[in-house]
């Protein structure tokens, strides 16, 4: 009996090491206080912003930008370990209107990780919180196009991928928006991303819309060791459209290449041998 609760425990341990180690998953519904960890500015006011209502299924606060002329961004205050494999972020949003005229800047919003984590209090302008001129990130971004629809171009501070073909998106429809980045070398970086139809109560549909590049020059392996997630959303007053009106229920995983599952099952069974020989003894 005393050798099966030492074994238990030692398969005990292993599976305590697979998410301690292993996969991190955290969802921010912003529905409750404890999910809203995330830092908040514009381009002149460092202000969060979160407005309650209009999410999926009407419940609860969403990230809004409803500003005029001015950028939002938000930064995780959660870290994620990116060095380990790959990362992923998905969230739903509820396009906006990306429609041009002739004196029409188009905002990109965007989605993917940095190393600079910035404070929602501090005096920051707007340009450092852009993923494709933060010091060290991987990022996917989202264009306005043609009045009616949007493409992807894919990311690092280093590099970037070309445009994917357009899609059209319908102002006030929900949509869902995924992209994963895995670290193929220690600063080569593979990323993919795709956009699918949804629905108001957070049903995914069809693919819409995917993209992808691979072995793009990016952050080293060892500086995204400490990471946070980061979206932005352009300003949408009349004259600066923005695909983008309000994201909700934003989930990011933190997963590990398989050698790093090997290695910590390979430490749960060295412990049961090193317990046999003992038995043994």
């Amino acid at each position: 009996m005393k050798a099966k609760i030492t074994y238990l425990s030692i398969l005990g341990l292993s599976a305590f090491l697979l998410p301690v180690f292993g996969q991190v998953s955290v969802e921010y519904d912003f529905n409750d206080e404890n999910d809203l960890g995330w830092n908040g500015v514009t381009n002149d006011s460092n202000e969060l912003y979160y407005t309650a209502d209009g999410g999926l299924n009407d419940s609860g606060a969403v990230f809004r930008n409803d500003s005029d002329g001015r950028n939002a961004f938000m930064v995780t205050t959660d870290s994620f370990d990116g060095s380990l494999g790959t990362l992923t972020m998905s969230l739903f949003f509820q396009a906006g209107d990306p429609g041009r005229n002739e004196n029409a800047e188009n905002r990109a919003s965007q989605m993917g990780f940095r190393t600079d984590q910035v404070s929602g209090n501090s005096d920051i302008g707007a340009e450092i919180h852009r993923l494709d001129e933060s010091p060290n990130s991987v990022f996917v971004s989202m264009f306005p196009q043609n009045g009616s629809e949007v493409n992807l171009r894919v990311g690092t501070m280093d590099n970037t991928g070309s445009f994917s073909s357009n899609v059209a998106v319908t102002l006030g429809d929900w949509y869902y928006w995924t992209s994963t980045f895995t670290l193929d070398g220690q600063n080569s970086w593979d990323i993919t991303s795709e956009i699918f139809d949804a629905t108001d109560t957070g049903t995914v549909g069809n693919s819409l819309l995917s993209t992808e590049a691979t072995g793009l020059a990016g952050p080293d392996k060892d500086d995204f060791e400490t990471v946070f997630g980061s979206i932005g959303i352009g300003e949408n007053d009349p004259g600066n459209r923005d695909s983008i009106r309000i994201v909700d229920d934003v989930e990011i995983q933190a997963i590990p290449e398989p050698s790093t599952y090997a290695a910590i099952l390979g430490l749960g069974a060295l412990g049961m041998l090193l317990l046999r020989r003992k038995l043994r003894k």
